[in-house]
């Protein structure tokens, strides 16, 4: 955060759900942007590839961390002009922006954290989704933790190899504790 940062304006940062882009966000930035009493208020659209599947197999889809970790390098260059800032997530994008949140706190950085002086979760499937479900354990699953992967191991996602690291059986999902293999999760 530089010097330059105008105590008065809140920065708020969209961040879209689940087959979506930051498309979703323009009737409300529009409002924003049309209402003279939010003058103040700079929208920051946050944009990530959401799809069921990628057609290039050269391509992976980003997990849940990269998303999050996308959206940590935003907060840190983006929004610098801004002492305030407030998060606004819809579906999966609430949970990219809680995944965020806490993978900053495990850093240590939550000093960093202080300018979120509010958080929206707009129908964010907190306890896991029964669409989701339709597609096994692999959609349940977040990739693992950091502490059972060696650092720089590369992508992340179902049944991939992370930097000549291979998931093991000991090894568990983090939300549904299921064994982890390279056929599986």
């Amino acid at each position: 955060m530089g010097a330059e940062a105008d105590e008065g304006r809140l920065g708020v940062v969209f961040v879209h759900g689940f087959l979506s882009s930051s498309e979703t966000w323009n009737p409300i930035t529009s409002l924003i942007a049309g209402d003279p009493a939010l003058g103040r208020v700079d929208p920051l659209l946050f944009d990530y590839e959401s799809r069921l599947w990628q057609p290039d197999p050269r391509r992976r889809i980003p997990t849940l961390r990269v998303v999050a970790d996308m959206l940590k390098e935003l907060l840190d260059s983006q929004t610098s002009g801004h002492r305030r800032l407030a998060l606004v997530g819809h579906s999966q994008g609430g949970l990219v922006i809680q995944y965020c949140l806490a993978r900053m706190l495990g850093e240590g950085r939550g000093k960093d954290l202080a300018r979120i002086r509010r958080v929206v979760l707009f129908a964010c499937p907190n306890s896991g989704t029964q669409w989701g479900a339709a597609f096994g354990p692999t959609a349940r699953c977040s990739p693992p933790p950091p502490s059972s992967a060696p650092s720089g191991s590369g992508t992340y996602g179902p049944g991939a190899r992370y930097g000549g690291w291979t998931p093991t059986a000991a090894t568990r999902c983090t939300p549904c504790g299921s064994p982890r293999t390279a056929a599986t999760c």
